[in-house]
Parts: C-alpha cells; structure tokens; sequence
C-alpha cells in the first residue's frame, strides 16, 4: 500500500503567525496486514508464547509510580507556550504514526485544528487584556489628577486658584473666562456667608478705598472744623464728601453698564462674523453652479486661473452691492439677524443670491468684457499681421490672438487681457478692443 500524507498544521506557528499556520507532512506508515477468523489456532500459538515476555516486561515497568496528575500540571505551567504547542503537536504526530485508520487520522487533524485555534484565542485575549491595562492606566492617571484637584477644592488651598488659572490661559490664550468666575465665587461667598464675605473682602477694600481717596483725611478735617467752630470749612467739608459718594456711584453703575455693554458688543461681533462667513459659503456654493457652464462654454475657460479669479471676485462684489442695496431683502434679514435664528438668515441669503446670480454674473463678464466673451467650438482667429511697433503704445488688431499666441508669463498679463491687450510670444504688444 502507497504511504498517504497528512497535513498536521504544528501548533507553535498558531501562536506565532495565527493567521497563517505552518504545515508539517507526517507519512503515514501502511497498515498491516490483520489475521482473519480462519487463521488456525496451532499457528497463533507461538506468537502467543513469544509474546509472553514482552507483556510480563510491560507489566513490570507499570509497577512505576507515574507522577501525580497535580504535578504534571504544575510542570506543564512553568513551560512557554511555543514549547507546549510543539509537545502537543509531537504527540499528535507520534499518535498519528501508532494509529494510522483514517478515522483516528481525521480525529487527530480535528483535535490539532481545536488546540491551534484555542492557543490562537488565547494570543488574542492577551492582546486585547494588554489594551485594557493601557486603558486602565490612563484611566487612573485621570482619576489621580482629578482626585488631587478635588483635594485642593475641599481643603481651600488657594493653590487650586493658580492651577485653574493656568489651565483657562493655556486652553484659551487668555484670562477672560477666569475673569468672569471670580464675581461668581464673590457672590456666592456673600449668598452663603455674608460675614466671612465682609470681613474677608468687602472691609480691607472698604479700608483701602477709605484710604486711597482720601475719605479719612476728609472726615478728620471734618471734626477739626467741629471743634473749632468753622462752620464753613465744615460746610465745604461735608459737600466735598457727597459730591465724591455721588461720583463714585455714578462710576460703579457707568463700569457696569459700560462693561455689559462691551461684552455684547464682543459676542455680537463675533456672532456676526461666524454668520458673514456661513453666508458667504452660501455664495460661493451658488456662484460655483452659475459660473460652471459659462466656463464651459466661452473662451474664458482657456483663459489662466488669475483671470478667472478676477471674474469670480468682480461676480461677488456685484452680488455684494446689490444686496446692500436691497432695502427689501435687508428689512427681511434683520428680523432673524436680530433674533440670532441663523437657519433663517441662510436660507434668505440662499434665496436672494440665487435669484440674481446670473444677472450679476453677465453684468460682471459685460463690464469686463464689452464685446462679450466667445464661444469655446468658435474657430479662434489668428492675430492680424502688424508692424512691429516701438513707441510703447499696443499695436490694434482686428480679432483677439488665441491662447498659446499670448505670453502669459509676462508680468500683469492677466490684468492687460481684461482690458484688451496683451504681449505676444514674439514680443508684440498688440490691442483687439478700443477702451
């Protein structure tokens, strides 16, 4: 019988590469041939008595004390995994020589691939537990930081004021958030504690005001006025101090005022500029649609992409007046504006774009171009013949020179083809429109 070959994937590869397993071909040897039923009993016998040894040899070595199932375990335990995986294999591979029907082949193959597959479970559960522990630590990192700040909190070290400083400056680039929690914390102090307010806050700048402008000198020249008898100094006295309490109110209300007025000035500008930029999104994305086909269509799509830049901005700022001078559409707009319903003022910018869109762009391109633009199929007319000129001025021709005629590297090129000019390759200044 020809020796058959199985494939026995070794289990090591399963723990290296377990995508890709390695394959060991183990041969299997040919089956004996097995004595039938017929076989007499006289030519059996002395098989029997031959054999008769080797059993009494077996039954001696089992006296052996095999090892304790525990400690095989425990042994195994202390074995990596890649030496484990190739003992595995070696016993299927032996077990396979010892049994070769092909039931026990196909067993042994099944138990390979469940063995492979499990010891390839494991390398991925390895993996992804090494992703948890990362996760895990960063985790604990965060809760440390934010537990230590707690602490700072709950024990009133001033400390926790520097650090959420620095953090809002370096976050922000500025201190203005910071700014507007200290009145918070103040009036908070005074809702919850109102003596620890006083005496902490409101009496040292109480003093320190009383101080810096002068209020104790005045109240002191008050009672030297008293006692002397000078009711006129005591008089001037007296005014002099209610005409300062009067200013120093009328400037507390005028900061605030002018503060809160600020404020609103800031975040109106700032919503007004986020609202001009979606609004001119809008424009950009209808002009695009409109300007397409006549790029399309008309030479001007030849022409380089400064040119057509020019045209684009020349298209917006005609958009641009027109709405500044729609009294209609601005009356319309401000009422969102002023509610702040941005959704609203887009999508009556859209509309009022679109709805004009084309006339802007023709009275752009005819402002630019009076003879009007030509058509792309049209068969481009080649520049009349001239003389060289060589007084400056641009030599006038009967038909604008094609494309590839023009020297586009010649400093404002663009800016000479809108008005109708331009320097040849062969260094002519030529002039095909009369401005």
């Amino acid at each position: 019988m020809a020796t058959e070959v199985i494939d026995l994937s070794p289990l090591s590869a399963s723990l290296e590469a377990p995508s890709t397993p390695v394959e060991a071909n183990v041969g299997i040897p040919e089956v004996p041939e097995t004595k039938t039923a017929d076989t007499k009993v006289e030519e059996a016998e002395p098989k029997v008595s031959e054999e008769t040894p080797k059993q009494e040899k077996t039954a001696e070595e089992g006296k052996a004390e095999p090892k304790a199932e525990s400690a095989v375990r425990s042994e195994l335990k202390t074995k990596a995994p890649s030496v484990l995986a190739k003992s595995v294999h070696t016993a299927l591979t032996e077990f396979m020589k010892e049994h070769p029907t092909e039931q026990g082949r196909a067993k042994l193959v099944e138990i390979n691939n469940a063995v492979a597959a499990l010891y390839s479970q494991v390398a991925d559960a390895k993996a992804e537990a090494k992703d948890i522990r990362e996760v895990t630590s960063a985790a604990s990192e965060l809760e440390s930081l934010v537990k230590e700040s707690d602490n700072l909190v709950y024990s009133g070290d001033p400390q926790i004021v520097s650090n959420i400083y620095d953090d809002v400056v370096a976050q922000n680039g500025n201190s203005e958030s910071f700014d507007k929690l200290v009145p918070a914390f103040v009036d908070k102090l005074k809702a919850t504690n109102p003596e620890k307010y006083y005496s902490d806050h409101v009496a040292p700048i109480y003093e320190h005001a009383l101080e810096s402008t002068g209020m104790k000198d005045a109240v002191r020249g008050l009672i030297s006025a008293y006692n002397s008898g000078d009711k006129s100094a005591l008089r001037n006295g007296i005014e002099a101090i209610a005409k300062h309490i009067e200013e120093v109110g009328s400037k507390v209300a005028g900061h605030k005022a002018e503060a809160e007025k600020v404020s609103l000035a800031k975040e109106q500008s700032t919503y007004k500029t986020s609202l001009q930029n979606a609004c001119d999104q809008e424009m950009n994305s209808v002009l695009t649609q409109v300007f397409k086909p006549v790029l399309n269509k008309t030479v001007l799509g030849d022409y380089p992409r400064d040119v057509q830049i020019i045209v684009a901005k020349e298209v917006r700022s005609e958009v641009r007046n027109r709405l500044a001078k729609d009294k209609v559409f601005n009356a319309l707009i401000n009422k969102p504006y002023a509610a702040k319903n941005t959704q609203e003022v887009l999508r009556i910018y859209k509309s009022k774009v679109a709805s004009i869109a084309e006339d802007c762009m023709d009275a752009a391109i005819n402002r630019i171009y009076p003879n009007g633009l030509l058509e792309r199929s049209a068969v481009k007319a080649a520049p009349a013949k001239v003389v060289p000129n060589t007084t400056g001025k641009a030599t006038m021709v009967s038909a604008k020179p094609s494309s590839d005629l023009i020297d586009w590297n010649h400093k404002g090129a663009d800016v000479l083809l809108i008005s109708g000019r331009a320097y040849l390759k062969d260094g002519r200044f030529v002039q095909w429109r009369k401005n």
